[in-house]
């Protein structure tokens, strides 16, 4: 039970480093090719993302769900623009990686026991 719970921890904290790390990404890339006049909206979204991820690294099971459902979102957002954006520019296989990452990640979340356990531990804990 125990190793399980260790295993959930690890994955979950892959998941919000790759999360931090894909946001970065977006916004480094964003200012580059489009410049700097939305970057007060990507850094109050990466704000956001970080207080997410604070609360998934906590155990907050709320927490998994919104990301999940965000993830998924990101995800096919991510893949369907990509493949329009690849018979345009290299970029478009970035974009669908990203996707891919995001996908994995809310099925990590919402879909492997030993993450399961990890938020559920984190619960029985906190009472």
């Amino acid at each position: 039970m125990e190793d399980q719970r260790a295993t959930g921890r690890g994955l979950v904290l892959a998941v919000i480093v790759a999360t931090l790390a894909l946001s970065a990404l977006a916004i480094i890339t964003s200012n580059v090719v489009r410049g700097s006049e939305r970057l007060p909206t990507q850094i109050v979204r990466f704000l956001l993302t970080v207080g997410l991820c604070v609360f998934l690294h906590r155990g907050a099971n709320w927490a998994r769900w919104v990301a999940g459902v965000l993830f998924i979102l990101a995800g096919l957002a991510g893949l369907l623009g990509g493949v329009a954006l690849v018979t345009r520019s290299p970029l478009g296989f970035v974009v669908i990686a990203m996707g891919l990452v995001y996908l994995a990640s809310a099925y990590i979340l919402l879909f492997v026991p030993a993450v399961r356990e990890y938020f559920t531990a984190k619960k029985t804990s906190a009472v």
